[in-house]
């Protein structure tokens, strides 16, 4: 038995995918979220609760697949004053933030170029941390080079 919850009613998967689920007899439960994981050497249930009324329900279970998704709440991240572009951290082409050595790179940042790609967040986490390394150490370089400068003979 599969059994799926979510947080709400609507779900953003393609068409498809949705009837196909639905077809394959899988429990759904909506308005529901993850509250409590329970178990000694293996998960061997959950406690979820229904977001519109809190009642809790206790499902024994096997396994947990957890898909992506979240609730951005960047409340924190403002009171310490860095500048915000709707909900991600506004940074430069250094992936620098208005904080003086505060960096960010992945989906939590924003530039004029942003592509949400796992490739791209993945070079922008490389450009801050060689960006945040010189300003750690100002001699450094910000490209430290790579294995074909090395000129190694094998």
């Amino acid at each position: 038995n599969v059994t799926l919850i979510h947080r709400r009613d609507q779900f953003r998967a393609v068409q498809t995918s949705v009837e196909e689920m639905k077809r394959n007899k899988v429990d759904v439960k909506t308005f529901y979220e993850l509250k409590e994981i329970k178990g000694k050497d293996h998960v061997e249930s959950v406690v979820i609760f229904d977001n519109r009324t809190g009642k809790e329900e206790n499902l024994a279970i096997d396994a947990i697949i957890i898909n992506i998704g979240f609730v951005i709440n960047l409340d924190f991240l403002k009171s310490w004053g860095l500048k915000m572009e709707v909900n991600a951290i506004a940074v430069n082409e250094k992936m620098e933030t208005n904080l003086p050595g505060v960096y960010a790179a992945g989906d939590i940042a924003a530039h004029p170029a942003k592509l949400k790609l796992i490739a791209t967040g993945a070079a922008e986490a490389a450009t801050a941390v060689n960006f945040a390394v010189t300003y750690i150490n100002p001699s450094a370089k910000a490209f430290p080079g790579h294995s074909s400068n090395l000129n190694l003979s094998i």
